[in-house]
């Protein structure tokens, strides 16, 4: 994208008037006098377009050699390299790590869409597993246990 913004920005017939050349007939295209030559001359380094093609080319090369970069830089700071981390909270599942409040709100939440409104939240799977799983006896999710804006009065009342 910023290689593509490089070219229109610059092409002087789109900033300019003062580059425009009259056309002998409707049939001739008009010239641009814009070629990829110019990238070479000091009119493609000129005004908005020089960040474009320096952001555009580093990306592209972050995108061929960047993997070759990332081992030579571990090569020589090892301490930089990020290995397999594993991620042990010991927190049950999802259902389990509910504290009650939360466990009977999702519940009854479910419930009512339900019956009021003939529309589940839930799979019968998912409401069948919160309906039937013990609370955990290590920890709990805390916090905010939902991230459905509407159907979380934490949420509902923030937004």
């Amino acid at each position: 994208m910023c290689l593509f913004g490089y070219w229109m920005a610059s092409n002087q017939q789109l900033l300019s008037n003062d580059n425009l050349t009259p056309v002998p007939s409707r049939d001739v295209p008009p010239p641009s006098n814009h070629t990829i030559s110019d990238v070479f001359t000091s009119v493609g380094w000129e005004g908005p377009a020089w960040p474009l093609i320096v952001i555009g080319s580093a990306c592209l090369l972050i995108i061929f050699f960047g993997r070759l970069f990332t081992k030579c830089l571990y090569k020589c700071s090892p301490g930089l390299q990020i290995g397999n981390i594993e991620l042990d909270e010991d927190i049950d599942n999802y259902w389990a790590a509910l504290d009650e409040n939360d466990r009977k709100w999702a519940i009854k939440e479910e419930e009512n869409a339900r019956s009021a409104l003939n529309m589940p939240i839930m799979t019968e799977q998912s409401f069948g597993n919160l309906k039937k799983s013990e609370p955990t006896k290590g920890k709990n999710l805390q916090g905010v246990h939902s991230y459905d804006i509407l159907a979380n009065p934490l949420y509902f009342d923030d937004f």
